[in-house]
């Protein structure tokens, strides 16, 4: 018997005809990737206190409130609130915003947003976007393998206005970060 490039088994037209036998065989490989995709790890948490950020630095943005959406326990707001730790090993899709609120004490201004891995790896920088005196967004987001033990990711930002600036949190305006597990690494 055969395999395909996703290790499903096909009869050769040299094997014996073993129709029940060869669609059990193909039905439990199935079965293994649809179990594969149960219980999919994704969350969404959504920035509700107002963070005051550091000038020129690098800051982490916290997630304290409750979580909008959590599957797989990934996120703890009460304790490392900027980090999310997927607890399912896979290739993940990140995606953050930080909402900046307007910034006034500069005519050198910036913001810029990335995501961080374990501390230490930037992962999908958005770029600077020049700081203004109005709220604005920077958006960035990354494909990126967790060993779903010890692997985590933080949205990052840094702003540069002379001075602290604060993330806006509001209806409209609030920081955001998203991840989905899309496949086994």
């Amino acid at each position: 018997m055969g395999t395909t490039s996703r290790g499903y088994p096909y009869p050769e037209l040299t094997d014996d005809v073993r129709p029940y036998e060869d669609i059990q065989a193909l039905a439990a490989s199935v079965n293994t990737d649809v179990g594969t995709l149960e219980g999919k790890h994704c969350g969404r948490i959504v920035q509700t206190v107002t963070q005051s950020l550091a000038d020129n630095t690098i800051n982490y943005i916290s997630f304290s409130g409750t979580d909008v959406l959590d599957y797989g326990n990934a996120h703890n707001p009460a304790s490392n609130n900027t980090r999310v730790t997927p607890t399912k090993a896979g290739i993940y899709r990140f995606k953050g915003s930080v909402s900046f609120g307007a910034m006034t004490t500069a005519t050198n201004q910036f913001s810029e947003c990335w995501f961080r891995k374990n501390g230490t790896t930037d992962l999908a920088p958005a770029g600077r976007s020049p700081g203004i005196n109005l709220t604005h967004e920077q958006s960035t987001d990354v494909l990126v393998a967790m060993n779903g033990t010890t692997d985590y990711m933080e949205l990052a930002a840094r702003q540069d206005s002379a001075g602290s600036a604060a993330t806006q949190t509001s209806i409209q305006y609030s920081s955001v970060m998203e991840w989905e597990w899309i496949r086994p690494l």
